[in-house]
């Protein structure tokens, strides 16, 4: 018996210290013969760890609402620079400009390298190629732009420049685009990317 006593004892003891190792009432362990938790504790720590995810869902949430938006509007970016630079390669080898000068025209039109008429302009926060009826050209008409690019503006800003060298004596139109695109299916968030450049037409000679 007095062998069993001191088993009982000795568990006692490390059970006691074992409780105040963390932290917990030694009254109260020897009272229940365990270690346990108070409601209190337990409401404490259900609410710091709520909060602390509540924090962490939220911090995520934001950035994969922050990446689907920089995704989606490098995408928009890539289309819209796709149809920029078949606006250039056709303004490059154009001619006959209409008009010839002005700042933030929302169309131009111009005969291309194929002698074709054709107009470039905004429309319904688009970017649209239309071509003349003639000889050569069929008439027709469409949309350059994706369903989900949104164009905030599409215009010209053209200059006339006087060439040097080979050129003097030569007057050309020098062509800046300014284009402002944002993606159409981050809703609600307004971000928008403007690109400029120019270009000049390279026919300056001939018919």
């Amino acid at each position: 018996m007095k062998q069993v006593k001191d088993l009982e004892l000795k568990i006692e003891k490390v059970k006691d210290s074992l409780c105040g190792f963390l932290s917990f009432n030694k009254k109260s362990t020897r009272r229940f013969g365990r270690c346990g938790f108070t409601v209190a504790e337990l409401l404490i720590a259900v609410g710091l760890f709520t909060t602390i995810i509540t924090i962490a869902i939220g911090a995520y949430i934001k950035m994969l609402q922050q990446q689907g938006l920089m995704t989606g509007l490098m995408a928009a970016n890539d289309n819209v620079s796709l149809v920029l630079e078949q606006i250039m390669r056709e303004i490059r080898t154009g001619k006959d400009f209409n008009p010839d000068s002005g700042n933030k025209l929302e169309s131009l039109s111009f005969i291309n390298d194929r002698g074709c008429e054709v107009t470039y302009s905004f429309f319904s926060n688009s970017i649209k190629r239309s071509q003349v009826d003639n000889i050569i050209c069929e008439a027709s008409e469409g949309i350059l732009t994706s369903e989900n690019v949104k164009i905030g503006e599409f215009s010209f800003n053209i200059n006339k420049k006087s060439g040097n060298g080979v050129l003097a004596g030569t007057d050309f139109e020098e062509i800046e685009i300014v284009i402002k695109v944002s993606n159409e299916e981050a809703a609600g968030v307004e971000k928008e990317n403007e690109i400029r450049t120019r270009v000049s037409a390279r026919k300056y000679f001939g018919n």
